[in-house]
């Protein structure tokens, strides 16, 4: 036995308080898209030209954001970091603002995405269809900043170069092909 959502008596349509609230919570993300969107972008860039680094600073790291290669332009890394004998190369990510719907698959792409991070994979969708898109992964940024050292503000010689990747959500794999 189910209890409808809308409710006629005569002309009148009755609409229970739970019902809204739920109709809320599922129509609020399209209704106001473009504010979220806008949102979400802003939060993102500063998480990461802004959150991220000052952490980071505030911990003891050398910090160097937002490196490109100008031979390839399609190389870009969101920070270079480094303390005592570590350097990392960092990828940023923020995914912690998300429509209130369907945690589980989300938690799903986001692993798929850390994933693609390592392995130079940049997901998107088309309707239902999943497009699978090139690009450069964290393991040829990092054999990069190997091979370039002199493009890095501080010495990386002596240094273990190592992958990280930073989320403002939980992450949901730990280390994946030795990135953490």
């Amino acid at each position: 036995k189910a209890f409808p959502f809308f409710v006629q008596i005569e002309d009148n349509v009755l609409v229970s308080i739970r019902t809204s609230h739920l109709l809320y919570l599922v129509l609020q993300p399209f209704a106001y898209r473009a504010e979220l969107n806008e949102v979400i972008q802003e939060r993102s860039y500063n998480f990461e030209h802004k959150d991220v680094p000052t952490k980071l600073k505030e911990r003891g790291y050398l910090v160097q954001p937002d490196i490109k290669d100008k031979k390839a332009a399609t190389l870009q890394i969101d920070l270079v970091v480094q303390k005592e004998a570590e350097t990392f190369v960092v990828e940023v990510k923020d995914w912690g603002i998300q429509t209130r719907l369907e945690e589980r698959p989300r938690f799903d792409q986001r692993r798929r995405d850390i994933e693609g991070i390592v392995d130079g994979i940049k997901y998107s969708t088309k309707g239902t269809d999943l497009i699978p898109e090139r690009k450069p992964s964290l393991t040829e940024k990092i054999t990069w900043v190997k091979d370039n050292p002199g493009k890095i503000d501080f010495d990386i010689t002596k240094t273990q170069v190592k992958g990280l990747i930073i989320t403002r959500v939980k992450s949901p794999i730990q280390e994946y092909k030795g990135v953490k």
